[in-house]
């Protein structure tokens, strides 16, 4: 061959070389940000809103831990999974992914309260939350706890004492997120020194926290243009107001997100003829809640007799007859007999019973039916029943009847 060609066969040949060498390049770099090139998934994420956890729900800002617990479980049960603000600004400017169903649960003001009853109940479930605070209220110890002036003028007599840097920073090494509640709790769009409330506040909570602060929390969700802009300038990426439905990241405003303000009396029960009080209703308006009305309870005998007295040993069927005027729904009938003392008084509650999960149409009336065996000895009663349906969780309450009607007794056998 000649010295020519062979010479261009050369030159072709790197040429070739060095186009692999570039694909091949090309390949690693796009493995590289493939997760970040990604189309982001858009979702809807509900942002709850809460102030005070307590043993009882005081007020509309209280609610009762019990409640709140019940809440927390019925919310991992259903598959939701808490991440704090800040993710929505790493979903909307950096692609971030987000769960499929996502929830932040957010408490304003920082009371101590948050620490000793809302962490456990959180932590219990693997949840984390996201407490806006104000760094002026936030004391350096327990001789230093806190309380606001607000609460004094609205509710003096359930005042609740805010938390202590120590608690904070505890919460903070378990995941949970901390936001700028301002520097000293304003009305932000009556504030000529913004720079203290915000940029002040921001600095504060870096040099405690050791991270950056890019999310606000308006105080009393007041907030306008100017606020707005201030806020930016201040470096906050993020923040909430206090009233609104859940956000849908492809078209919300991160600066003005809306929350679901959840209150004392909003509970995992549905009450007769208030299912706007429900829960699960506040998320999702589309939750499938039916509404179930009891018609009747009767006792029966094992042949179907009706009766209210049975002999020690004897079978006694709880007959319930219930029909649904909501939605279609999966539930678990469930019977409760209250077993009087020795002397007759009220004694312990005690589940007898539980009947398969089963589906109620909508518009469904059903006769379903518990046995339970009367006590050979003890109280002669009157022993009184309770029914309960329960969602497919066991997290969700669908009706409760409470201890209904006078109660079936003993009839025992002449000595």
């Amino acid at each position: 061959m000649p010295s020519g060609v062979r010479k261009k066969r050369r030159r072709e040949n790197i040429a070739v070389a060095a186009v692999c060498l570039v694909l091949l390049a090309g390949t690693a770099i796009v493995a590289t940000v493939a997760p970040w090139s990604k189309p982001r998934r858009d979702v809807t994420v509900p942002i709850l809103m809460y102030h005070k956890v307590g043993e009882k729900a005081h007020s509309r800002w209280w609610v009762s831990v019990d409640e709140f617990s019940a809440q927390m479980r019925a919310l991992e049960a259903y598959g939701y999974r808490t991440v704090p603000l800040i993710a929505l600004y790493e979903h909307s400017e950096r692609r971030r992914r987000l769960p499929a169903k996502p929830v932040i649960i957010t408490f304003d003001d920082g009371y101590q309260n948050n620490y000793t009853l809302a962490y456990p109940a959180l932590k219990a479930v693997g949840f984390t939350g996201t407490i806006a605070i104000v760094p002026s209220l936030v004391g350096e110890d327990e001789e230093s706890r806190k309380t606001n002036d607000w609460d004094a003028e609205h509710e003096s007599r359930f005042a609740a004492p805010h938390l202590i840097w120590p608690e904070v920073l505890e919460m903070a090494r378990h995941g949970f997120e901390f936001i700028s509640h301002s520097m000293t709790h304003p009305i932000l769009t009556r504030t000529d020194d913004l720079t203290r409330e915000l940029v002040d506040s921001r600095k504060a909570m870096e040099e405690r926290l050791g991270r950056p602060m890019r999310v606000l929390c308006y105080p009393f969700g007041l907030h306008n243009s100017r606020v707005v802009q201030e806020a930016v300038s201040a470096g906050y990426r993020v923040a909430v107001d206090c009233r609104g439905d859940a956000v849908d990241t492809a078209t919300a405003d991160l600066m003005r997100l809306e929350r679901i303000g959840i209150v004392g009396g909003e509970t995992s029960v549905v009450f007769r003829g208030e299912p706007r009080r429900f829960f699960m209703t506040r998320l999702d308006p589309d939750f499938p809640v039916p509404l179930i009305r009891l018609d009747e309870i009767r006792t029966e005998t094992a042949g179907g007799e009706v009766h209210g007295a049975f002999a020690p040993g004897e079978q006694v069927v709880v007959a319930v007859t219930v029909r649904n005027e909501g939605a279609e729904q999966e539930v678990v009938p469930e019977l409760m007999v209250s077993v009087p003392g020795p002397g007759g008084e009220e004694g312990p509650d005690t589940w007898w019973d539980r009947l398969p999960q089963r589906t109620l149409a909508e518009g469904e009336s059903a006769t379903l039916k518990f046995n339970w065996e009367m006590p050979r000895e003890g109280s002669d009663g009157p022993y009184r029943v309770r029914i309960k349906f329960h969602d497919r969780t066991g997290t969700l309450v669908f009706l409760d009847t409470g201890w209904a009607g006078p109660g079936f007794t003993v009839v025992r056998p002449p000595l």
